[in-house]
């Protein structure tokens, strides 16, 4: 469909995934002409490629036959999801391409395997975690070493060797201070360990996450505790946020623009040589106005889509840069 204002509409259905994996390829693997150097070879883009051919399907018809998602998504969606958590495995990896590509092979099948299961599979409600654990061992059994036991959720692929180990082996042993507030203080699990990890990775690679769940489940806390361990890091900053039944768009935007700094009259941003994670909780919370629609989530949406929003008063566009927004919510409904 060709619109007036000359923009060519093609409905997702009709596109499919495979022009975004290969937009993708290009961009960030091979030939990544706007990086330093590129992360894999041609051949190793290949038989990416063919994981992805013999995998994707499978897996998006699975998560689309019936109602397993807690959030609903689309399957551009997931599939960016999967880049994404490939991305930022790579630097950990270690790939050494004057290699053989048969040797490296392994080791990129073990990362499109984890993230395959995080991204294909992250969105699936936990009472259908055990089909896709089938699905999952089925369809990659001729390429990666999955182990037998448990769910393959309970395991994390230790790079830069392709084995895949249980999350209890990072896990680290809970040490009680008498000085630090009590709600300040989280005891490790495997679910605090995978979803740190998890968000970890995804900032690494500035790619944004929502987390969902029922009420009580640690959401906040695991999430506020990896900011947490990131700002004393030094390298980030954080942007903290709760939303409310009458949190209004004005004052989200007000409260992102005081903690930025103005780096143009036209650009915003951290503090010069940091990144920040804005972190915004119960984002399900603002009501709805006439039409149907939160206008400070849409105001969010304004910012994932475009980097930035429209000044309040003179109406010109201000661009946000090197901030990452991580949400969290309760189910839908």
């Amino acid at each position: 469909t060709v619109s007036r204002c000359g923009m060519v509409y093609l409905p997702p259905e009709n596109l499919g995934w495979r022009p975004c994996v290969t937009s993708w390829t290009e961009r960030n693997l091979f030939p990544a002409h706007g990086l330093e150097s590129q992360p894999l070879t041609e051949e190793l883009v290949a038989f990416l490629l063919s994981l992805f051919d013999a995998t994707i399907d499978k897996g998006l018809a699975f998560v689309r036959s019936a109602s397993r998602e807690l959030v609903p998504t689309v399957d551009s969606q997931l599939v960016d999801s999967l880049g994404a958590f490939f991305d930022s495995l790579l630097p950990q990896a270690g790939l050494d391409l004057s290699k053989p590509a048969d040797e490296l092979k392994p080791a990129v099948a073990a990362m499109y395997t984890f993230s395959y299961i995080w991204s294909i599979g992250g969105s699936i409600d936990e009472a259908h975690w055990p089909m896709f654990d089938e699905l999952v061992r089925d369809l990659f059994v001729e390429h990666t070493q999955l182990p037998n036991a448990g769910d393959v959720r309970d395991y994390y692929v230790a790079l830069p060797s392709v084995d895949f180990k249980p999350w209890t082996e990072v896990m680290h042993e809970f040490k009680f201070d008498p000085k630090a507030a009590f709600f300040s203080m989280l005891v490790p699990t495997v679910d605090t360990v995978r979803y740190s990890y998890l968000l970890e990775k995804s900032l690494s690679v500035s790619k944004p996450m929502l987390f969902t769940g029922h009420s009580g489940v640690g959401k906040s806390a695991v999430i506020s505790n990896l900011i947490s361990r990131l700002v004393d890091g030094g390298a980030w900053a954080s942007l903290p946020i709760s939303f409310s039944a009458q949190t209004s768009a004005r004052r989200t935007q007000e409260s992102i623009e005081s903690k930025l700094d103005k780096r143009k009259k036209t650009l915003l941003g951290p503090p010069p040589g940091k990144r920040m994670v804005m972190f915004v909780d119960d984002v399900n919370m603002p009501t709805l106005e006439t039409y149907g629609a939160a206008p400070p989530v849409e105001l969010l949406r304004q910012f994932l889509d475009q980097g930035g929003f429209y000044d309040r008063q003179k109406l010109f566009w201000k661009a946000v840069s090197d901030v990452v927004e991580v949400a969290a919510c309760g189910p839908p409904g």
